[in-house]
Order: C-alpha cells, then structure tokens, then sequence
C-alpha cells in the first residue's frame, strides 16, 4: 500500500488531477487572500497553501470541493479558526459525499474564541474501502448558520503499483482460462451437433429412397392390374354379342313340338312337292 496525498492547489501528487471548486468564483487561495478575515500561518499549512471560502445560509449556494481518488481509506484535512470577534465566522458545518450517497458522518465546530488557528485537523476519516476508483465531495452547506471552510489537503491509502501488477496478471489469468474453457465447450457443442446433423441426413436420404422405391412398386403393381384386366376383358366370349349378322345362328320362329313324330306334316309334303313340280318345268339353260 502507498500514502498519497491530494493538495488543495497541486492536487494529487502522483497522478496530478487537482480537486473541482465550486461555485466558480466563491473559493479563494488563503495565503494568497489579502481581504480575508483570518490569516493562518502559511508555513503550518500543507504546502503553504489552503483553499478559503464561507458561505451565509440565508443567500448563499453550498460551498462544493470535490476530487477522484483510488484507495481503500481515506482523511481530509483543514484549518480550523477560533476568532473571538463574533461577527467574523468561524463556525464549521460540513457534509460529506462519497460515490454519489450521503454520508451520515458530519463536522461541526464552533469557535472557542481563542483566537488560535489549528492546522491538521482531521474533519473525516474513512477506511475499508473497496479498492477502486472513489469520488469525494465536501460541502459547507448549512441552511441554519453561516460556515467557514478552509481545505488543506487529503491522504489516501492507495494499492501498491505491484499489487496493481499482481491483481491484472491473476486477472488476466483467470480471463484466459476462462475464455480456454469457452473454447473448448464449443469446440464439443460444435462438433456433437455435427454429427447429430449427419446422422439427420442419413435418416432423411434413406427415408426418401425408401419413399421413392415404394412409389415406384404402387405405380408398377397398378400398372400391371389394368393390363391384366384389360387382358381378361377381351378375351371373355359373351355368346349373345356378335361381331357380324353373317354369322349370327338361325333360330326358328316357331319351334315345333318337345317330340316331333317321323311323319312329315302334310303342309311340308305338298311345300316338297311343288318345289319339285318347279324344278322340273324349269327351262334348260342355253350354253354358247
């Protein structure tokens, strides 16, 4: 762990960023203030410098000083005035901000009118922090009485820069195997899957062909039944349907009788006979 410190003109010493005052133009350099009411010994004073402000609760806006810092604890310093004169304010009311939440920690003072001026005083002290970055504020902001405020400087208990080189590489580390680990978690999802795929589209492949085959046998077998049946139907003999009237049989109109006897009927004889008498006086034919 390193001590830095954050001076109210210079700033942090090791990395340089100096604290925010505000409002713009309500803060002035006390060892360099001539108007002031209250004169502290320069030389007691952190870097011979402090910043000086005082604010009337009845008119005035809080009185803000703010700095970054990265440490695990934390104390901010002022000058404390003791004025007998009581029209000049000495009285302290402070409020503190951490990462944007209110502390519940407060400073107050009132002057014990010995006209002495105390130098490093502690107006807060905070540890077990977290180990990053911080941002601090210290406001003068009564609304029940008027409140001086006199910023010497700040110290801060900062991780060592090999601690610092130590947390990143473990980092890193664990980042690294963290990401090996990814790796190969996809290199096996990925490659399961393919398979997994593969086998799919053997399935499907063989599903089809086996599809196909079977469409093919229900076309084939159909198409074999209708020639067949086709095969069957002209070949039947229907015996009352003819192709032409030269060939169709003689029926008689009248049939004769269940048992017919041997003698010829009378009509049929004489039929015979004319016939014969016909033929008979038939003439000759001519012959050339």
């Amino acid at each position: 762990m390193d001590i830095r410190y954050i001076d109210d003109q210079y700033g942090d010493l090791v990395t340089g960023e100096v604290p925010v005052y505000s409002p713009q133009g309500s803060w002035t350099q006390g060892a360099e203030c001539t108007g002031c009411g209250f004169h502290p010994a320069s030389d007691q004073a952190f870097n011979n410098t402090w910043h000086d402000t005082t604010t009337h609760h009845t008119y005035d806006f809080p009185r803000t000083v703010q700095f970054n810092f990265t440490g695990t604890s934390l104390d901010v310093y002022c000058i404390i005035p003791n004025s007998p004169n009581p029209t000049l304010t000495s009285t302290y009311n402070l409020t503190f901000i951490l990462d944007d939440q209110l502390l519940s920690q407060t400073f107050t003072h009132e002057s014990d009118l010995s006209n002495n001026s105390w130098y490093n005083v502690s107006v807060l002290s905070l540890n077990n922090l977290t180990p990053v970055s911080h941002t601090f504020a210290m406001m003068a902001a009564s609304t029940m009485v008027n409140s001086t405020l006199k910023f010497d400087y700040a110290r801060y208990l900062s991780p060592s820069s090999h601690s610092t080189s130590s947390s990143t590489h473990v980092s890193l580390l664990s980042t690294s195997t963290s990401s090996n680990r990814i790796s190969v978690a996809v290199i096996v999802g990925t490659t399961i899957g393919g398979i997994f795929f593969l086998c799919l589209l053997v399935i499907l492949v063989f599903c089809y062909h086996r599809y196909k085959h079977r469409i093919k046998q229900l076309f084939f077998v159909a198409s074999l039944r209708i020639r067949t049946d086709e095969s069957e139907s002209t070949a039947r003999i229907d015996p009352f349907i003819y192709s032409s009237p030269l060939h169709r049989p003689i029926r008689p109109s009248n049939p004769g009788p269940a048992h017919p006897s041997t003698t010829a009927p009378s009509s049929i004889t004489s039929s015979a006979q004319q016939m014969g008498a016909r033929t008979v006086s038939a003439p000759p034919s001519s012959r050339r």
